[in-house]
């Protein structure tokens, strides 16, 4: 599998997120572990989307599964990898909020 398959933008609320944000709210949802429901509804998917971004992202190395001895079920934990995933799409983040903001600067 991969990203192609999440081309297409996932509708949520008022506005569609791509799969690179998606992305990063899992990672972060994840950085200190959790079950596939709290990830799915903290990040507002559907089952058929999370188990397709879990695939991908377990598959990627940008996740792994460890058994969670006190809830006697698995969790999903973002790797190295994942963070450094994170720590771009942030940087990348940055630098677009500075483009726009020096773009409503020139057009005032």
């Amino acid at each position: 599998m991969s990203f192609n398959v999440f081309e297409e933008t996932t509708t949520t609320g008022r506005r569609n997120r791509g799969w690179i944000e998606i992305t990063g709210l899992i990672l972060a949802e994840c950085l200190r572990g959790a079950v596939k429901t709290r990830v799915m509804y903290r990040c507002n998917l559907n089952s058929k989307q999370i188990q397709q971004y879990l695939s991908l992202l377990l598959d990627s190395g940008f996740l792994e599964i460890r058994r969670d001895i006190n809830r006697f079920t698995d969790s999903y934990y973002t790797t190295e990898r994942g963070m450094k995933f994170i720590d771009i799409y942030q940087q990348l983040q940055q630098v677009l909020e500075q483009s726009l903001h020096a773009g409503a600067k020139l057009e005032n």
